[in-house]
């Protein structure tokens, strides 16, 4: 899915990559970027906020053509994108230094069509970092994976969904319900004759029915109105 969404084949307009002091995600926010200037986007827009825009532009690709904005928002206020058609906007959160967390993070994924939770690597992924992906479709259908990715030296993005190692305990090949003969002095487990005659045994608490069908017991009450004369007795039918 994270392969899917990088290349428009799943929309998003908002992607929101959570990373932490454990696992950065600077890595996939450049996947992002040298993707949308390999598609040659009519204006790909770089908000640099927490590193210098230098290293952004050492860390792309083409990164010197025309269509590529780089913006330094401690420094530069200006340049702001004047259009409300957006095709997409990747952001950067790190879950870490946000005051509030519990408060401003949901509220932002809330709005995101995309959430993309980065995790340290597990034992399944093989040592890559993790992806647990929250997208939102168009018509209402939400969809959850997790992956883990890697990324080469070309920003070029490979991902693999993430299954599961459930370890293997050894142990003797026996049946469970097989008890061993040895255990105590006197016998444990019933013969077939014995199986046979126990299936067979009535208990003196259980009522066999042998009547088919069913009976109605009705007790007149002293209110009820109850003529044992037929009204139609003077009838000459």
């Amino acid at each position: 899915m994270l392969s899917n969404i990088l290349t428009r084949k799943q929309p998003s307009t908002l992607v929101c990559i959570q990373d932490s002091l454990e696992q950065s995600g600077l890595h996939l926010l450049r996947a992002f970027a040298q993707h949308a200037v390999d598609r040659k986007e009519s204006h790909v827009h770089i908000l640099c906020y927490e590193h210098p825009t230098i290293k952004m532009k050492t860390g792309l690709r083409n990164s010197s053509e025309d269509h590529v904005h780089f913006h330094d928002c401690f420094t530069d206020h200006r340049g702001w994108i004047d259009r409300l058609t957006v095709s997409q906007v990747i952001c950067l959160i790190h879950e870490d230094t946000l005051p509030d967390v519990h408060v401003a993070l949901p509220q932002l994924c809330h709005l995101a069509t995309t959430t993309v939770k980065i995790g340290s690597h597990t034992q399944s992924s093989r040592g890559n970092p993790t992806a647990s992906i929250i997208h939102k479709k168009q018509g209402g259908k939400i969809l959850r994976q997790v992956e883990y990715y890697s990324i080469d030296a070309d920003n070029r993005l490979k991902s693999e969904i993430l299954t599961l190692v459930t370890p293997t305990v050894a142990g003797v090949n026996e049946d469970e319900n097989q008890l061993p003969e040895d255990l105590t002095t006197f016998k444990l487990s019933l013969g077939q004759q014995e199986k046979e005659a126990r299936s067979q045994l009535v208990l003196p608490y259980l009522r066999i029915n042998s009547e088919k069908g069913g009976k109605v017991f009705y007790q007149p009450d002293a209110a009820d109105d109850w003529d044992e004369e037929d009204p139609d007795d003077d009838l000459d039918i």
